[in-house]
């Protein structure tokens, strides 16, 4: 298990915005009580919600969660970015089908 004070600490910032952008609230979550549970080192191994097992370090699974919601946090970033470069498109030619 790793010992480091700081774990998970950077993965915040990265929860918080996929949390405030609404994409993937159950990675969120789920990534969050880890977080907790590891830092009170009161989690259980069997935890079906986490999917720990017996062979798992706890730590590696935060790590594994953390890295889903930037993965989200990146994609949906992207999302929004592609939604207002085809508004933009969209938006400068309106279309007037009467004339």
């Amino acid at each position: 298990a790793r010992s480091d004070p700081n774990r998970g600490q950077g993965g915040r910032v990265c929860l918080e915005l996929a949390s405030m952008q609404g994409k993937g609230a159950e990675v969120v979550a789920a990534a969050e009580a880890a977080i907790a549970a590891a830092e009170t080192r009161v989690a259980p191994l069997r935890d079906p919600t986490l999917y720990i097992t017996h062979s798992m370090d706890i730590a590696d699974k935060v790590g594994e969660l953390e890295e889903r919601a930037r993965r989200l946090a990146r994609e949906e970033v992207e999302e929004i970015r592609r939604g207002r470069e085809l508004n933009i498109i969209t938006g400068t030619t309106p279309v007037n089908p009467t004339k």
